[in-house]
């Protein structure tokens, strides 16, 4: 999918943005490539289309990094479905832009 459309789809009417603090290991796992899901609360009103905005999170700094990323929802398991606990989700993702700007010296 070409960028013109994917920065149309992310100005649909339906589509939300959904910005979710993202602690730093699973935040690199998802960045890499190797983690194209999350598990979250389901208590954002998640759908498919509608797009994460992840902000990692240092949880012993108390701080972002400074690096996000922004994800187009692609699939949707509710609590109740598979064994999944009432109240959790897991999102199937695809990452569609990253924007890097360090705050920290070593936030790789």
């Amino acid at each position: 999918m070409s960028g013109k459309s994917e920065a149309k789809r992310l100005s649909e009417p339906t589509a939300r943005v959904h910005e979710v603090k993202t602690w730093a290991d699973p935040f690199r796992a998802t960045w890499s490539g190797d983690k194209p899901y999350e598990i979250r609360n389901d208590d954002r009103g998640y759908r498919v289309g509608d797009v994460l905005h992840e902000r990692e999170w240092y949880e012993h700094c108390d701080a972002y990094s400074g690096r996000e990323m922004f994800a187009r929802i692609t699939h949707k398991t509710s609590g109740g479905e598979w064994g999944l606990p009432s109240g959790l989700c897991v999102l199937g993702i695809r990452v569609i832009e990253r924007v890097e700007q360090p705050r920290f010296p070593n936030a790789r």
